[in-house]
């Protein structure tokens, strides 16, 4: 990893913290962890609404990094934000339009336009919405 590189990961580890011992937020591992959130709502997430809401936690800390004035002037943050934005898109993609709550942040108040049975079922009850449903998701 270059020193431009080293630069953005302790900066991207500076403002999303440790969350486990031995393990650190990095720039590949923050779009990674983004990646597999939208990948398992692509394929029909299959947990719980209380489930889906605690992992969104992982797009509010790109917006952290998306939105640290520090990180922007670092060299490679361009292509940080291309790899992220490239994943919001993605993720955009299966959401509904309209939003269907009002918790503040995009990705919170668009919900899948479909999803495994569970969430599925959570969000007719919660929020009045019938969506499809996929088996096999992640």
């Amino acid at each position: 990893m270059s020193q431009d590189a080293k630069a953005l990961s302790r900066r991207v580890t500076e403002l999303c913290g440790v969350p486990n011992p031995g393990w650190t937020w990095t720039s590949d591992s923050l779009v990674e962890a983004w990646e597999q959130m939208v990948e398992f709502v692509e394929e029909g997430y299959y947990d719980n609404i209380y489930e889906y809401n605690n992992d969104l936690f992982v797009r509010g800390k790109v917006q952290d990094v998306l939105d640290d004035e520090v990180a922007r002037g670092l060299p490679g943050f361009a292509e940080l934000r291309a790899r992220l934005d490239a994943l919001d898109a993605r993720f955009r993609a299966v959401l509904f339009p309209e939003p269907s709550r009002d918790y503040g942040d995009w990705w919170h108040n668009h919900l899948p336009r479909y999803a495994g049975p569970e969430l599925a079922s959570d969000i007719a009850n919660h929020y009045g919405l019938t969506i499809e449903v996929r088996q096999g998701g992640g």
